[in-house]
């Protein structure tokens, strides 16, 4: 009884850690789509409205990125905001995403014109864009085969145990 216990525990964890990393990537995803937004946010912001980022951080909200902490540094009113957000241990971004995501925050709010702001929006958000599309054929791959993998790798340590 003791030794099907333990094999049963040994096999579920195996199986559950993949949903774990499967999870962990689709959170993710949903993290680079949320910054993508929030840079539109911005951009919509200086389009529009003429507003100073620390208006359109406070009005823009997305759950994912609160979990992180992300939001709570973005909000904190500082000047550099965006910069000590993006370095949140919460985030789980490529290095990719977030060395363009680090790069846009450098720039951000140093041009003295709002269409030149809007431009380097536009680019920046074009870019993340592309490497959205590119991430999430590969990062689909990913959550199902680390997903399917746990599941195969508890059966077999149960079936090898047996």
């Amino acid at each position: 009884m003791l030794r099907l216990f333990g094999i049963i525990l040994f096999s579920g964890t195996a199986a559950v850690y993949g949903i774990y990393l499967s999870m962990r990537i689709s959170t993710g995803a949903r993290q680079r789509k949320a910054l993508i937004s929030l840079m539109y946010a911005i951009k919509s912001g200086i389009q529009f409205g003429s507003s100073i980022l620390s208006d359109v951080y406070g009005s823009f909200s997305d759950d994912t990125l609160e979990k992180a902490g992300f939001m709570k540094i973005l909000r904190s009113g500082k000047p550099q905001a965006l910069k000590d957000a993006l370095g949140c241990k919460g985030l789980m971004l490529s290095k990719d995403v977030l060395c363009n995501l680090t790069e846009f925050s450098k720039k951000l709010g140093h041009s003295g014109f709002a269409e030149n702001e809007e431009l380097m929006c536009s680019r920046y958000i074009a870019m993340l864009e592309e490497e959205d599309r590119k991430l999430c054929v590969q990062e689909k791959v990913r959550e199902d085969l680390c997903r399917r993998l746990g599941l195969l790798s508890g059966l077999f340590a149960a079936l090898i145990l047996i």
